[in-house]
């Protein structure tokens, strides 16, 4: 075993490892040089890298990468996602769309000091997402969407001020109300509420948090307002009408989503709040959860096993030239044995 360490290391400074092997041969040294013996032969870590290191590193960097993929190929999900994906559209198209087209959804938001305003919301057919799925689609079915949508609008100057507004679990709420109605009347669906603008503090320096747009610098932390602008809203049926589904948003991420104030009090007069009610069946819930938001099922098993192979193709034949030069200093021609003999 010694003489197997020390031929790999003299005939290959850099190894596969090449700091590894540079600690090994200054193990050795330290033993040689108790012994009374030089340790001039092994090279020291000073030495510049070979194109053999840099081929033993890109080996190994694709070595790692190609068993990665082949592991992955063995846990491969991708057909088990689709096929669930698949079954909730066929549930969509056959059922669950023409259910929710055969009602009428509006919404009334009531804030504080008895202000109320209300706004119908339309049928329209768009996804709300986009697909980035690296097989291109392969074998996911298509589907018509349904998606009930309406538009609140609030003044601006009943918000509170940037130094007067509370942090998110104190900040005062909006109260949306939905209704649904058929043929045979209108009936309540739910409430929910959100705050409508509330303060965060966000970790700046103070010269950052001034030269921000809607940032303010106070008591030493800088904090911003933060802006109710879309709900999305999953409702389910019970009992032959609709019920919100718990609050519950059409993304993973939740149902609100904020965006920073950059003008407030400077120009701007409205504030603008999207709400859109989706059917729970909805296939958008469906891809939203499956994916975890992504809205791409992932590359195949056959694929990845594909890349595998080729990367683990490609490390051998990097693997080529290192491996040369241990096999050769291990084994050294006989011409070359038969002159060493022969030097004093």
């Amino acid at each position: 075993p010694i003489r197997v360490k020390r031929c790999f290391l003299e005939s290959h400074p850099c190894s596969f490892f090449q700091p590894t092997m540079h600690v090994a041969a200054a193990m050795v040294g330290v033993r040689r040089a108790r012994e009374g013996k030089t340790s001039s032969q092994f090279p020291s870590s000073s030495e510049s890298c070979s194109p053999r290191c840099i081929s033993s590193v890109i080996t190994v960097v694709l070595l790692i990468a190609g068993i990665g993929y082949w592991v992955s190929s063995l846990n491969n999900k991708r057909m088990e996602m689709v096929h669930e994906f698949d079954d909730n559209v066929h549930l969509w198209t056959e059922s669950e769309r023409a259910k929710l087209a055969a009602w009428n959804f509006e919404m009334a938001a009531h804030w504080m000091e008895g202000l109320e305003m209300s706004s119908p919301m339309n049928a329209t057919e768009e996804k709300g997402f986009e697909f980035h799925d690296v097989e291109r689609e392969e074998g996911v079915d298509g589907y018509v969407p349904l998606v009930y949508r309406g538009v609140i609008d609030f003044p601006t100057e009943l918000e509170p001020s940037n130094f007067s507004t509370p942090d998110y679990q104190s900040a005062p709420t909006v109260v949306f109300q939905f209704t649904a109605s058929s043929e045979n009347g209108t009936v309540p669906v739910g409430t929910v509420e959100f705050p409508l603008i509330y303060d965060t503090v966000v970790v700046k320096k103070a010269s950052q948090c001034r030269s921000q747009k809607g940032a303010h610098w106070q008591y030493g932390t800088c904090h911003v307002l933060r802006r109710l602008s879309r709900l999305c809203l999953q409702v389910e049926t019970q009992n032959s009408s609709w019920k919100l589904r718990n609050s519950s948003g059409c993304y993973e991420s939740g149902p609100a989503d904020y965006v920073e104030v950059t003008t407030h009090g400077d120009g701007e007069s409205r504030h603008y709040i999207e709400v859109e009610l989706r059917s729970s069946k909805d296939p958008l819930i469906a891809i939203s959860r499956i994916t975890h938001d992504k809205f791409d099922f992932g590359m195949s098993g056959a694929h990845e096993t594909t890349r595998a192979f080729l990367l683990i193709g490609a490390a051998s034949l990097f693997c080529i030239g290192p491996a040369y030069a241990v096999l050769r200093g291990c084994f050294p021609s006989r011409r070359k044995v038969e002159v060493s003999a022969g030097e004093p």
